[in-house]
């Protein structure tokens, strides 16, 4: 049985990269294979589709093991070998998990969602504020953390696929990083999610940072500010 000694976890608030992350670091692992959501999930285990315990009893191929979640605090975290952390500016992720759950929140506007479910914290997975206060701002998890910008991977992916992988000690080569990198283009996950029965909305706002900008009102602009302005600033966003 594997120990959880042995895990890289990915972390991150939902919505923030993570699955980008994870097709990443197994490209990387494999970089002769095309990447599909199924091998994807064989490769790197999403703790919110299978029980730690089965997740442990399986036999894995590569070395480091990586696993994700979006928990903000879990016992688990303490007894992990390293976690990398993906964040990203709040107001892409509160667009992105409201068009995700569309179905969830179909009968209200983007603006009662903000107001009444993700700002509370009434959304799945809890507040975005909690989430990164704890992983960047308290710092309450005792093992390494790498954080890791979504806009930074965006902007500079193959910069920031490097230090994932030394910080996780994943053999690579210029041939493997590139492979990863080409292998998960939005176009290409977007279409791998037509043809695998997932819906391309989910994947977001095109992948593109900033789409917030376009989408938001003024309003729900300004009291996700209210709510966040400390944060941001300390992440170095615009505010």
């Amino acid at each position: 049985m594997t120990e959880l000694k042995d895990f890289i976890f990915i972390v991150s608030y939902p919505r923030s990269g993570n699955t980008w992350v994870r097709f990443l670091l197994s490209g990387v692992q494999i970089p002769d294979e095309s990447p599909t959501q199924f091998k994807l999930n064989k490769a790197i285990p999403d703790l919110h589709q299978s029980w730690m315990h089965e997740v442990l009893e399986r036999e894995y191929k590569f070395s480091p093991i990586f696993a994700k979640s979006h928990h903000r605090a879990c016992g688990a975290y303490e007894k992990v070998g390293k976690v990398i952390y993906v964040y990203r500016d709040v107001r892409d992720v509160a667009i992105s998990v409201y068009r995700y759950n569309h179905r969830l929140y179909s009968t209200i506007s983007i603006s009662d969602f903000i107001a009444k479910f993700f700002i509370p914290g009434k959304a799945l997975f809890g507040s975005w504020k909690d989430h990164i206060e704890y992983w960047l701002i308290d710092k309450k998890c005792r093992v390494p953390v790498l954080p890791v910008k979504y806009e930074d991977l965006y902007n500079n992916t193959e910069e920031q696929l490097r230090k994932m992988c030394d910080f996780s000690e994943l053999e690579y080569s210029d041939r493997s990083i590139k492979a990863a990198i080409g292998n998960t283009a939005y176009e290409k996950i977007r279409s791998m999610g037509a043809s695998e029965g997932y819906a391309p909305t989910n994947i977001g706002l095109n992948g593109k940072p900033g789409g917030w900008r376009k989408i938001l009102s003024k309003a729900d602009s300004i009291l996700l500010l209210e709510h966040h302005r400390s944060i941001l600033k300390e992440l170095n966003y615009d505010i």
